[in-house]
């Protein structure tokens, strides 16, 4: 089961995803996005500009650890976030829940009502059970039942409502309790899903070992409950076969885990032999921001690849801005910086993968191809060396940064900045602006389809064209 995930880290130049982000007393992350920041001083020290509580209201709520450590969680978000407008009055908002917070726990739980009244459900303070389980995730390693999920009817993860079952993982508690591809579930625990966003459902599912959950599920119109104990699962990322013509299939269903981009690249470097190969992202929610655009080295040789405007740490009551541009050269990939206030420039490189792939490729897309998944859709389209094909994009042009380690072993995300196409194109903010990304062929499937199923256009019509291709050759 996957997130849209949300990770980055903090240094300059950007290392690996986790190393430098547990050094600090609050690393950052970025999800997808997210994305790599400039560095930043006592990130998650209360800031001195900014008053934690005023004397009248010390005299009725004394100042204690647990507020201030609420006022911590709302001066990070309120420095970071990529509209602080969205907060309101945040002198008032600091001081909002003084009396109700005694614990670590209540400053937990008001500074995640306090952020997600900004309006952006990508805002967001994870407790540390939670948190916890997003960086088990990263590694690839969880606790669940063993399945990795579809959102019904539009994939993405803010949509309330029912999952399907993209994949059982072998061995795993869903295969011993004989769960299928095509599966829908309907209910965790006895609760409907109609309440639950698809990031609340995952959390739902997963748990401690060996503690059991039922689901309901709906196969072939027939409902039945299914009781799982948990265990430690790795999960498994992708799907890799050798297709009819002698094309080389990789479906991708995330881009979580920090060894994304080399598990792809071991998948197509063993189906070196093929023809062409299929690239499938459909209801694929995205990940790590880094994954997007290095992915797309594998498949291309120079270009650019995106571009980012980002919140940089700053008042909030005037906010500052950098954009960035992602090149890709023969060597590596330059990251250009201009801070947009003082118009001062910078720029720095990260270690690219070779392009490896010098053959005719498909990248699907569809209305659950959401964040990391975009960048690359965005990256290939615009170098016109691969065809995009299927339905429009899901929409989400942002990326939240990731604050772990926060009070109480909570993480605080917050969305940061934007994502641009190469030619300047924004998909979205995933929720009333939805523009998406139009793939270059339009091929729309049945409602209901299942991915891989007899009955799948886009696949179809995927292979097809490539076999025109490759015979022509």
């Amino acid at each position: 089961m996957f997130e849209q995930s949300r990770i980055d880290d903090t240094s300059v130049p950007k290392t690996n995803l986790l190393e430098s982000g547990i050094q600090s007393s609050a690393p950052e992350h970025k999800s997808a996005l997210q994305r790599p920041s400039l560095p930043q001083t006592d990130q998650n020290l209360p800031l001195p500009d900014l008053t934690l509580v005023t004397d009248a209201q010390s005299a009725a709520c004394p100042v204690t650890e647990a507020s201030n450590h609420y006022v911590t969680f709302i001066n990070r978000a309120a420095r970071r976030m990529y509209d602080p407008g969205s907060l309101g009055q945040i002198d008032l908002l600091r001081n909002k829940f003084n009396c109700q917070i005694k614990t670590v726990g209540d400053a937990i739980k008001y500074a995640d009502e306090a952020v997600r009244e900004s309006g952006d459900s990508y805002n967001d303070v994870l407790p540390p059970k939670e948190a916890d389980a997003q960086k088990e995730a990263w590694k690839g390693e969880i606790t669940g039942i063993g399945v990795t999920l579809g959102k019904l009817p539009i994939e993405g993860p803010t949509e309330k409502g029912p999952v399907r079952i993209e994949s059982v993982l072998a061995g795993a508690p869903a295969e011993k309790h004989d769960l299928r591809k095509g599966d829908i579930i309907t209910h965790v625990n006895g609760e409907s899903l109609d309440q639950y966003t698809y990031d609340e459902t995952v959390g739902k599912i997963r748990g401690p070992v060996d503690e059991a959950v039922t689901i309901t599920l709906t196969r072939d119109g027939k409902p039945r409950n299914v009781t799982l104990e948990r265990a430690p699962v790795e999960i498994a990322n992708l799907e890799e076969k050798r297709l009819d013509g002698n094309i080389g299939y990789v479906r991708l269903f995330n881009f979580n885990q920090e060894d994304t981009v080399e598990d792809v690249k071991k998948a197509l470097e063993k189906h070196k032999a093929a023809d062409s190969y299929i690239i499938d992202l459909r209801n694929n929610p995205g990940g790590i921001f880094q994954n997007g655009y290095k992915l797309a080295a594998l498949f291309l040789d120079s270009g650019t690849l995106l571009k980012t405007r980002e919140r940089t740490d700053s008042d909030p009551a005037q906010p500052t801005y950098q954009t960035e541009t992602y090149r890709l050269t023969d060597k590596e990939i330059v990251v250009e910086s201009e801070d947009e206030a003082s118009q001062s420039k910078e720029s720095y490189t990260e270690k690219r993968e070779q392009d490896i792939i010098d053959k005719p490729f498909v990248v699907l897309v569809n209305g659950g191809t959401a964040s990391s998944s975009e960048i690359f859709t965005g990256a290939i389209k615009a170098s016109k060396e691969g065809l995009t094909m299927g339905s429009k994009t899901y929409g989400k042009g942002i990326g939240q940064s990731i604050f772990t380690n926060m009070p109480g072993g909570s993480s605080l995300q917050v969305t940061s900045f934007r994502i641009f196409t190469p030619d300047g194109h924004w998909a979205g903010d995933a929720q009333k602006n939805r523009f998406g990304i139009i793939p270059d062929m339009v091929v729309d499937n049945p409602d209901g389809v299942a991915i891989g199923s007899a009955d799948d256009k886009q696949l179809e019509e995927a292979k097809k064209y490539l076999h025109a291709l490759t015979t022509k050759q």
